[in-house]
């Protein structure tokens, strides 16, 4: 379904990438914003740009709350193993989330040298979508499948940490 509606855009893209020359304009472009994986855990807010090294005006911050939930459903997908729904799709939501934060960081420069359209993404950082959703993915099942005593209890911890996080 989302490659269908987001069609309007790649559609086109793909089939006239050999008409643009923007890999000849700024080759190997991507190389140089790479966020850090200090930048992931935590980084000021801003609105710039992203700029060659660390020293970046934008934030690359998945967000505590979103690695919380990670972090969590981990080992809840051992509990609760007998629950197709919470096995097939967490396994896959946290499969990509790893897997989008993995294309996110420098160590994975090779994939995006072999594989060739990950570099038509032009920025490792968009990648930050993918796993930002797959997180609240996640969190939706530790809604529906915890009982509600634990789930206020994570809420309060995941507030305090924002807030802690915000003023840090």
């Amino acid at each position: 379904l989302g490659l269908g509606l987001s069609a309007f855009f790649w559609t086109p893209a793909l089939a006239e990438k050999q008409h643009i020359i923007y890999e000849q304009a700024l080759p190997g472009f991507w190389k140089d914003h790479f966020p850090t994986f200090s930048q992931l855990i935590h980084s000021p807010w801003g609105y710039g740009l992203s700029q060659p090294g660390p020293d970046d005006a934008i934030s690359f911050q998945i967000g505590l709350t979103q690695i919380l939930v990670i972090l969590l459903a981990v080992p809840l997908l051992i509990v609760f193993r007998r629950k197709k729904e919470f096995l097939t799709l967490g396994t896959f939501s946290i499969f990509f989330f790893v897997l989008s934060v993995f294309l996110m960081l420098k160590v994975s420069i090779p994939v995006w040298e072999n594989l060739p359209l990950v570099s038509f993404v032009q920025f490792p950082a968009r990648f930050l979508a993918v796993a930002v959703f797959m997180s609240s993915i996640i969190a939706s099942f530790l809604v529906k499948y915890l009982p509600f005593n634990k789930i206020a209890a994570a809420k309060t911890i995941t507030i305090a940490g924002d807030a802690i996080d915000e003023f840090v």
